[in-house]
């Protein structure tokens, strides 16, 4: 994608991404009216993940002496944005002045405090090979579901991002 960056730790960056991304999906009725009917399955398939988060990272990372989550992996990008307008849900205030490799400023002491569908997508695929490799051992079955939806969800969140291109290319040709 050639959608503009945005910069970590930039607060002008981010709102002009937002007023951009909210300006284009008024603009365009259609292309809005067609992501939020695809958002409803991203928040369900959200729900559906979350007790296969919970199970594994929950126990494992509140633990962790060197908690994988940093400042850098939370922020979103233009992409998060997207997908964070789709589902009707305003970004989380950042400290700005935070360091990009400190912990994340949304850690806390039982993990994270926003819920999985207001993170940054990385935030959501990744996870260290502690977890992984437990969480695939333990129960074949349940991988496979778990497998199954996070694929679900990246078709989903691939397809909103893909329309959103379609309108923004339409557009910047206008």
């Amino acid at each position: 994608m050639d959608f503009p960056e945005v910069v970590f730790g930039n607060q002008c960056s981010l709102q002009d991404a937002i007023s951009f991304i909210e300006k284009l999906m008024l603009d365009d009725k259609e292309m809005a009216q067609r992501i939020a009917s695809l958002s409803k399955g991203l928040n369900e398939t959200y729900q559906d993940l979350e007790p296969y988060f919970a199970e594994y990272t929950e126990s494992i990372c509140k633990e962790c002496d060197h908690p994988c989550c940093v400042n850098r992996h939370g922020f979103p990008d233009f992409e998060d944005l997207i997908v964070l307008a789709a589902m009707g849900h305003h970004i989380p205030s950042f400290d700005f002045s935070a360091q990009d490799i400190s912990p994340c400023q949304f850690l806390g002491k039982e993990g994270c405090t926003l819920k999985r569908c207001y993170r940054s997508y990385r935030c959501t695929w990744y996870f260290c090979d502690e977890v992984f490799d437990r969480f695939e051992a333990r129960d074949r079955a349940a991988y496979k579901r778990f497998e199954s939806l996070m694929t679900s969800l990246c078709h989903k969140r691939q397809e909103i991002i893909r329309l959103f291109e379609k309108s923004w290319r339409k557009n910047l040709w206008e």
